[in-house]
């Protein structure tokens, strides 16, 4: 995987995210652009390992992410990558399947699973 700095300058590249964190499972923050990220690196790790026990539960495949929509309009995304939960709140303007696309495609990427960018 990409370095926390890599990691920050690549998805703060993506139009639409207004802040984002990465935090690994355990709860431990790796990298964020948020002032006080504690409360929201908490809620991503609980909803992000509460997913994937529903989807154990029930055979599922895969989990690609998770959306929650805000009282403001905007959206907390919750995706996992590895040993690690990306959380993202998206811009109350932004199309949250668009956006989740671009981020599927970005984590694909650092995880040498997509297509590579063109020079």
């Amino acid at each position: 995987m990409a370095s926390a700095e890599e990691f920050s300058k690549g998805i703060a590249a993506i139009p639409g995210i207004r802040s984002y964190l990465l935090v690994r499972k355990d709860g431990l923050l790796i990298t964020h652009n948020l002032v006080n990220p504690e409360e929201l690196a908490a809620a991503v790790v609980s909803s992000g390992l509460g997913a994937a026990a529903v989807k154990s539960s029930l055979g599922g495949s895969c989990f690609r992410y998770l959306a929650f929509a805000r009282a403001n309009q905007e959206k907390l995304l919750v995706f996992p990558i590895g040993n690690y939960f990306i959380g993202i709140v998206q811009d109350a303007e932004t199309s949250a399947p668009e956006l989740a696309a671009e981020v599927i495609q970005y984590i694909l990427i650092l995880t040498n699973n997509g297509p590579t960018q063109a020079s």
